[in-house]
C-alpha cells in the first residue's frame, strides 16, 4: 500500500508541475529550454578563428629560380630589399620577418604564433642566400639572406571544404579553438516586470567551460566562467539572451 500511495503522489506532483508550466528540471515551459538557449548563444558557440595573412609563395619561387645569384645592378645588399618584397631581406638569418598571424580575442604575439605554426609544419620560412654580381658600393654588402614565409599545404586540412579550392597562399581563416560547456554552477528562474510586456519569465545562471583546441597544442591553463541572463519573449515563444559575460581562461601554446 505504501508503494502504491507513493506512486500516486509522484504522479500528482508531476501533473501539478506540468500544469504550472514547469518540468522537473525547474525550467519554465519544460525541457530546460532556457539552459539550452543559453548554451546555443552564438557568442558562446562561435569558434576562435586563426587568421593567416597572404604569404610569399609566388615571390619565393621567383627567388629560388635565381639560383643564388642576382645580376641586377645595386648599390649594395642593404639597398636591395625592395626587389624581394614581400619576402624579407636581411644579413642575419635569425631576424625573420613574420607572417601576419592572429587568433580572435587572444593577444598572441605574431612571432610566437608563427614559431608555433612552424613547429607543427603548418608554416615554413624558405631561406635563400643571394650574391650580387654588380655592386656599386661593396661596403653596403655583397650578399643577402632572403626569407620568405610560406603556409604549408597541410594547413588545407583545417579549411572548410568549399575554401580549399582557392589554396592556402592567399590568406586563410580557420577555426583554432572553441568553448566547451562543463557544468552549471548557479541557476535562478523568476518573473520580472518588462515595460510593454508585463510579467515575463527570466533565467539567470553561471556555468564553467573549457577551451578546446581545434589545432594540436593550444592548452588552456584553467576553466572559463560565464554569466548569462535570458528572457522568455512571449511574442515569439522563445528564450532570448538578455545579457552575457564570458571570462576566457589564458591559453599557452605548447
Amino acid at each position: 500500500m505504501a508503494t502504491i500511495r507513493l506512486h500516486i503522489l509522484a504522479s500528482v506532483a508531476g501533473a501539478f508541475l506540468a500544469l504550472s508550466g514547469c518540468d522537473q528540471s525547474g525550467s519554465p515551459f519544460g525541457g530546460g529550454a532556457d539552459e539550452q538557449a543559453a548554451l546555443a548563444d552564438p557568442n558562446f558557440t562561435k569558434p576562435f578563428m586563426l587568421h593567416l595573412g597572404q604569404d610569399t609563395y609566388a615571390t619565393s619561387l621567383a627567388v629560388a629560380s635565381m639560383n643564388g645569384v642576382d645580376n641586377r645592378p645595386t648599390d649594395g645588399a642593404l639597398q636591395s630589399a625592395s626587389n624581394y618584397r614581400p619576402c624579407h631581406v636581411t644579413t642575419d638569418p635569425e631576424l625573420y620577418w613574420y607572417l601576419f598571424a592572429s587568433v580572435d580575442s587572444y593577444q598572441f604575439q605574431s612571432p610566437v604564433l608563427s614559431k608555433w605554426l612552424v613547429a607543427r609544419q603548418l608554416l615554413e620560412y624558405r631561406t635563400y642566400r643571394i650574391r650580387y654580381t654588380h655592386v656599386n658600393f661593396p661596403e653596403y654588402g655583397t650578399e643577402s639572406i632572403v626569407v620568405c614565409p610560406v603556409v604549408s599545404e597541410d594547413a588545407a586540412q583545417y579549411m572548410a571544404p568549399e575554401d580549399r579550392a582557392r589554396g592556402v597562399h592567399g590568406g586563410i581563416v580557420v577555426p583554432f579553438m572553441h568553448r566547451k560547456f562543463v557544468e552549471w554552477t548557479y541557476r535562478n528562474r523568476y518573473d520580472a516586470d518588462m515595460p510593454g510586456s508585463g510579467k515575463v519569465k527570466m533565467f539567470a545562471g553561471t556555468y564553467t567551460y573549457e577551451i578546446v583546441s581545434d589545432f594540436p597544442g593550444a592548452i588552456p591553463s584553467s576553466q572559463g566562467a560565464a554569466t548569462v541572463k535570458l528572457m522568455f519573449n512571449p511574442d515569439i515563444g522563445q528564450w532570448q539572451m538578455f545579457s552575457w559575460q564570458y571570462q576566457d581562461p589564458p591559453v599557452s601554446l605548447q
